[in-house]
Formats: structure tokens, sequence, C-alpha cells
């Protein structure tokens, strides 16, 4: 692996190039002429063959990097691929009307089973798939596929964008028995159902693992092309892209510890504020409307300046399966509320040493002869400290977190413990320290 170049790229690694792709499947019916209509009026008229449409409507500025993949069954080959006779005419198959396309990409042929059976509907998707390449951009047309191939390629591609980082540009049908008195066929674009697909990934991450994002990348993508059309106008686009950011920073805060941020609570009622404004807004994203109470539900219970923030901020850990996280916030919660009842300042490290060590020396039974400088500088409040009846019955269970928390930092090589064990030794700690310290906090 080499250096890395000023722009944060490797040298000695070439990046990916991205093709565009355009898959179709051939039917096998007889295709009758008409015209293509794209939903911004963009149209194709008298053609045949929908993917002749679409060729000439999106693969025009293809270059010969890009391809043009039409999967068929032995049957519609022998039908519409291939040129053929009919009473004494000679009709084009769509390999013909493809190559006369202004377009530069290649156009392939690939054979597919018929997918009469759950095993030949796994060799299709097998086979596009392996077509795929790292990157690509792809257009789906699923107009002429057989009847179950549109719910194998919304899957497919889902798969793709997944394992190949694919981008999907666009999935389309060509509604000839939609067409008018004119003729005229709508092309419609169900790009949205992929896209919908995005979201139920990103919403089922949010609330099954505390992890947004799924959520704010998809906020911000929408967000961006609004921002730039409007060169940064777009209020709302505005307020999309600052719900993400709010989002992120909660997660970050959470997933890293920041004790100091959570304590604060700022994040936590940016979000609010910003997820009210997001109700006002009658254009927001549909699939993120729903999911406004159960983030405010999430966040609900922080505030700005409080302390008990620690708890709850543990409480998510608890319930997304950061134990880690979960167990180090707990313990340094137990130390920040106790510096809040002494009226000691918890962003101290001298303070929150003083009340660690008064916990440490309880526990231990040590002679004030033998304690350590902070508490000796300290000695009237550490006293008190460790006389308090409270901190009596935080000790045990202080010492168990310490004990859990030392058997993941140390990963395990010491006396281990389960991952269930730890994860039943955080959620015993959460509800000893809530009826322990919480209402003596009020």
């Amino acid at each position: 692996m080499g250096p890395l170049e000023a722009d944060g790229t490797k040298q000695g690694e070439d990046e990916v190039e991205q093709r565009n792709v355009l898959i179709s499947f051939l039917g096998t019916g007889r295709y009758q002429p008409c015209n293509y209509v794209l939903g911004d009026g963009r149209k194709v008229e008298g053609v045949h063959y929908v993917q002749e449409a679409l060729v000439r409507l999106l693969a025009h500025d293809f270059t010969d990097g890009d391809r043009i993949l039409v999967f068929l069954t032995s049957e519609a080959g022998e039908r519409n691929w291939q040129d053929r006779k009919e009473g004494g005419d000679h009709v084009e198959g769509l390999r013909s009307r493809l190559a006369a396309c202004d377009t530069q990409a290649a156009v392939q042929g690939i054979n597919i089973p018929a997918g009469r059976s759950p095993e030949e509907l796994w060799k299709i998707f097998a086979t596009v798939f392996n077509e795929l390449r790292d990157k690509d951009r792809v257009f789906f047309d699923i107009t002429h596929a057989f009847r179950s191939i549109p719910m194998l390629g919304i899957v497919l591609l889902n798969y793709a964008r997944l394992l190949k980082d694919i981008e999907i540009a666009g999935i389309y049908y060509g509604a000839f028995e939609a067409r008018d008195d004119d003729d005229n066929a709508p092309v419609f674009d169900l790009t949205d159902f992929a896209t919908l697909m995005e979201w139920t990934s990103g919403v089922q991450e949010f609330l099954r693992h505390g992890n947004p994002a799924g959520i704010a990348e998809l906020l911000e993508g929408a967000a961006v092309p609004r921002l730039r059309q409007s060169k940064g106008g777009d209020q709302a686009a505005r307020l999309w892209r600052d719900t993400a950011v709010s989002l992120q920073q909660i997660a970050g805060q959470i997933a890293t510890n920041r004790g100091s941020e959570i304590v604060e609570g700022t994040a936590f009622v940016d979000l609010r504020e910003r997820l009210t404004k997001c109700e006002g807004i009658g254009d927001l994203p549909h699939p993120f409307q729903p999911l406004i109470a159960e983030i405010r539900k999430k966040v609900g219970g922080f505030s700005e300046n409080e302390v008990k923030n620690c708890l709850r901020a543990a409480n998510w850990c608890l319930e997304h399966g950061l134990v880690q996280q979960g167990l180090t916030m707990l313990q340094e919660g137990v130390i920040t509320m106790l510096c809040h009842r002494f009226d000691l300042d918890w962003s101290s490290r001298s303070d929150r040493e003083v009340v660690s060590g008064a916990i440490h020396v309880r526990n231990q039974g040590i002679g004030e002869e033998k304690w350590s400088r902070p508490l000796r500088e300290h000695i009237e409040v550490t006293r008190k400290v460790i006389a308090d009846p409270l901190v009596k019955s935080v000790v045990p269970l202080f010492d168990r977190l310490t004990q859990a928390r030392n058997d993941i930092n140390h990963a395990g090589f010491f006396k281990p413990r389960s991952p269930a064990a730890l994860e039943k030794e955080l959620k015993e700690g959460l509800r000893s320290v809530k009826e322990i310290l919480e209402e003596s906090l009020d």
C-alpha cells in the first residue's frame, strides 16, 4: 500500500472507472410500434422496442467503455433478438435496431433461462450480478421481463449496491398498455422504489443499532442537489442537511463516549428543534416523515447541562448493543453525578479523581496515611464523600463496573467473561445506578 497523495489517494492505486450500464430483458411477445415518452417530456417516436427507445433517451452519451446488456431466453432470442422473415418481409430484431442507435456503448445479448423454477431464478440473479462491476452506474429496464424479474431486479440492485457499490441511476417501465390515442406510451421512472429500500435499511439500522449514518446520508443526498440548484438558498434543503449533521453528532458522541458534550446536551436540543421545523415543511422526504416521532422519542429525555444525560446515553448503548461504550459511560456517569452531588466540578480532572479515589479507598478500607496526593490535598471533601451513606451503596456497584470495564479494555485476555455476561452487567448496573443515584439528584 503506497503513501497518501495530497488528495488522500494512495500512490499506485488506480481508482475504479465508473461505467454506465443499461440492463434490459427481452420479451417473447410481438413488439408493436409506438412513441415512448419520459416524464420530463423527452420522446422517441415510432419504435417497436422499448429498449431502443431507452437507449436513444438515456444512452446517447455513453462511451465505448459503457455497456448495454440485454438478457434474453432462447425463445426471446429467436423471436425478437435476431432479424427474421415474416410473410416474406424482413423484420429487424432488437440487435439490429440497437446497432443503429447513436451510442458508442457496446451491446451484448446474454442468455438466461426462462425463470420457471427457483433454481432458474437464482441462475438469472447470478448471471446479471456477475455482469456488474464495482461502481457501475446502472439503468434498469423491467418492461418486458418475466413476471418475477421486477421483484428480483429490485433485490438484485440493492444487493449489488451493498457488495459492488453500484449507483442506481434509474429504474424504468415502458407502459405500452397505457398509451394514449396518439400512441404515446409513458415510461415510468420507478427509481423511488430503490430509494425506499435504502430508507428502509437506514431506518432499520437506526432503530436496531442506534446508527443514523444511513438516514443522515439519505437526508444529505436529498439536500445536496437542491442546495446546488438554489445556490444554497433552499431553506428546506438546508434544514435536512443540518438535521443529518445533528444525527451524526449525537451518534458520534455516544459511540466515542464524549461525556462532556453529552452532559452539555446541545446536539440533542438542536436535533429536537430541527425535527420540529422538519414537520412544518411540506416536501420532506416521505420515508423520513414517520421516523421523526421515533427519533424524537429516542432523544426526548436529554436536556441541556444535565448530568443525568450520562444515564440516558448508557441506556441508549444498552438498547443498541454498545456494551463497551455503555459500561464506560455508566461508570464515568457515576463519577459525574457524585461530583454534582458534592458541588464539585464534573469537568475538572482533579475533582473527578477525588470522587473516584474516595470510592476506591472506601472499597479497600485504606487509611488516610496511605491516601494518594489528590485525596490528601482535598482531605475534607474526601472525608465527606467517604462518609456519605449513598456512596456506601455505590461502592460495590462501582467495583463491578470497574472489573467489567477492565475485562473489555484488556480484550478479555484475563479471566474473560462472555459477551452476554458483560451485557448483563451493564443492564443490572444501569438499573442499580438509577435506584441509588437518580432520585438523589432531583
